[in-house]
């Protein structure tokens, strides 16, 4: 696949992402208005143990889609597709199960007597989401990732509206709100399953030589992995919630966030990637290194700007977002923002093609016992809960270096063929220089209205980046030159820099 074919299948899958990650900052930003913190900080609990459990749950079976579909033919993948979907049914099973007669176990470690209704509530939405996870990953490794923008955009439109139209009309309460995202997710399901038959439509059914055996062979380390990065990744809600109080983790689950277009263009690279670099292990390994550079380049461009501008710009955003009560978010917000500087290396596709999935688990397992003391420790101490989010911080930072040092000794790359580091290093420093005029605006015109100011700052901000980045050859003709395949849009080109 050409590097420009790899860029518009990373603008579907990217455009699907901010869908998806919508639904994460639009129906936060429009409960924490019509919430108390107590009532929002309830549901954001039942977010959280969802969205911990499920890392567990999805046993690793996403990423096999984009493991074996590229291996096998396109009648034997639609036997693949059915066999991994029939594991996914029965997993959903136990996590709804889990949830309904767990609920009380569940309220009584997280504190929160309310958690135990809730979680009843929420129970039928793993049965109908698990099924369908790794669409992605399917459509991907099809090369028709337009279909994950169009499901992704329906999906979640609708799931917002059924979130947020009953708290809004009716003045409901969160249980409502769980009641929609019931609903919506039973709708998700039906749909999922008709984009997923839509590569294979008129294709016959051949029945492949992958086995539940092999496919679980892959999975096996990744389920490990999954435990260890469960912990990983919910160690520090789980001290915020069960001793900070509900209050407090309002604050720390609506600010502890990226910027949503740095997790979109993290997330669509890694997953065009990752059935990209399955094939080439097998047929054209030594193009790793060329495609793994065209697209860590082109995604630093994209979000390290965007992360400068949060960074800078913090309260002023969670204000705009989340209403003047959750500006003391903007401290999380700060934190979390940072990891977009290193977290934007797509390590885990490389490493699962390269079948180091036992070294990817050892990883994780490393970090979980590492940062689990840590955490305890700032809790026992009576530190302040901005600390949790600065040691989940540095800990991301040394999980970044142990899986760059899988690689490089895998593929036998230094750390200069692979970290592109002087691009690196411009682009902060432009990104830095174009926040200076804006800044100065925010410093001076604080009585402004919110909205206005920081849309104003932004456009300025974009104003300094885009003269700055003639000023010091920060080029973006080859991001866009991926995306503009009609050569009457080439002309665009003599505008950017």
């Amino acid at each position: 696949m050409t590097a420009s074919s790899n860029s518009r299948q990373a603008m579907w899958v990217a455009i699907g992402q901010f869908c998806a990650y919508a639904i994460g900052i639009v129906s936060p930003m429009i409960l924490s208005r019509y919430f108390d913190k107590g009532d929002y900080g309830t549901y954001k609990q039942v977010m959280y143990v969802y969205n911990t459990l499920i890392t567990v749950f999805a046993f690793g079976l996403p990423r096999s889609y984009s493991y074996f579909i590229p291996r096998v033919s396109i009648g034997e993948s639609k036997d693949v597709v059915r066999k991994i979907t029939r594991l996914f049914v029965i997993l959903g099973v136990f996590f709804s199960l889990l949830l309904y007669f767990g609920s009380s176990i569940i309220a009584l470690i997280l504190k929160n007597p309310d958690l135990d209704l809730a979680l009843k509530y929420f129970s039928p939405t793993p049965l109908f989401l698990l099924p369908v996870m790794g669409l992605d990953c399917i459509l991907a490794s099809y090369k028709r990732n337009q279909f994950i923008a169009i499901y992704s955009v329906v999906t979640k439109i609708f799931t917002i509206l059924c979130i947020v139209i009953p708290v809004i009309l009716f003045k409901c309460n969160y249980l409502s709100a769980i009641i929609g995202f019931d609903i919506a997710s039973f709708i998700s399901f039906l749909l999922a399953i008709y984009f997923r038959n839509i590569p294979t439509k008129g294709i016959e059914l051949e029945k492949t030589s992958v086995t539940i055996k092999e496919i679980l062979a892959f999975t096996a380390p990744l389920i490990i992995a999954s435990v260890w990065i469960m912990i990983f990744q919910s160690v520090n809600q789980f001290f915020v919630s069960r001793y900070y109080g509900n209050e407090v983790f309002a604050d720390f689950s609506n600010g502890f966030i990226e910027f949503p277009v740095i997790p979109m263009v993290v997330n669509s690279v890694a997953t065009v990637l990752l059935p990209l670099f399955s094939g080439m292990v097998v047929n054209d390994k030594d193009n790793i290194k060329i495609a793994w550079i065209n697209a860590l380049e082109k995604s630093i461009k994209i979000t390290y700007p965007i992360a400068v501008f949060s960074i800078i710009f913090a309260s002023l955003i969670m204000t705009c977002f989340y209403g003047n009560q959750y500006e003391s978010s903007g401290i999380y917000f700060i934190v979390k923002n940072f990891e977009g500087f290193f977290m934007i290396i797509p390590f885990y596709p490389i490493i699962l093609a390269l079948g180091k999935t036992n070294q990817y688990a050892n990883i994780h397992l490393v970090m979980a016992l590492v940062i689990v003391p840590l955490e305890f420790i700032i809790v026992k101490f009576g530190l302040p809960a901005i600390m949790i989010g600065v040691v989940f911080e540095i800990c991301v930072f040394a999980k970044v270096a142990l899986q760059f040092r899988v690689v490089s000794r895998t593929i036998n790359m230094t750390f200069n063929d692979l970290i592109p580091i002087k691009s690196m290093v411009r682009i902060i420093a432009v990104s830095i220089a174009s926040s200076i005029l804006p800044l100065f605006v925010y410093h001076y015109c604080h009585w402004l209205n919110k909205y206005f100011l920081l849309s104003l700052t932004i456009l300025l901000f974009i104003i300094c980046y885009y003269l700055l980045c003639w000023v010091f050859h920060v080029t973006y003709k080859d991001v866009l030159v991926g995306f503009l395949h009609n050569k009457k849009y080439m002309g665009i080109l003599k505008i950017i820099p």
